[in-house]
């Protein structure tokens, strides 16, 4: 069988399939960019979506009585009419301390003391430790 040789037909389909692939490479990046640009907008609306949702949900909460006096009850400590507020104060519960092999007990830290004396009873307790 003969070699096929090219033919000066075969050289222009060969140039114009180049020169379309040349001119539509541009355009189909900018067509892919852009579809990506459009999901990732879609997702953000999805989201912005799904979270007014949540919103809308708080929000149809507090229209209900009872929620509102619990919150009124958890956060603001108050109570109806003819019921009495107890205050306990102190720890939610209760540590176990382990027991030290040192007869050098240390003074618990006093978590409650304003900044500035906290800052001096830490230096204090770096000093003399």
């Amino acid at each position: 069988m003969p070699a096929r040789s090219v033919t000066g037909r075969s050289l222009v389909v060969i140039a114009v399939i180049f020169i379309a692939a040349t001119l539509m490479a541009p355009t189909l990046r900018v067509y892919l960019n852009q579809s990506l640009e459009i999901a990732a907008a879609e997702q953000d609306i999805e989201d912005q979506q799904r979270q007014k949702a949540e919103y809308e949900e708080r929000i149809a909460r507090w229209e209900d009585p009872d929620f509102v006096r619990q919150q009124a009850r958890d956060r603001l400590d108050l109570v109806m009419p003819g019921e009495t507020l107890y205050m306990v104060t102190g720890q939610d519960r209760i540590e176990e301390v382990p027991e030290e092999t040192d007869d050098a007990q240390e003074e618990p830290v006093n978590e409650h003391l304003p900044w500035a004396e906290g800052l001096w009873d830490s230096v204090v307790r770096a000093a003399t430790e």
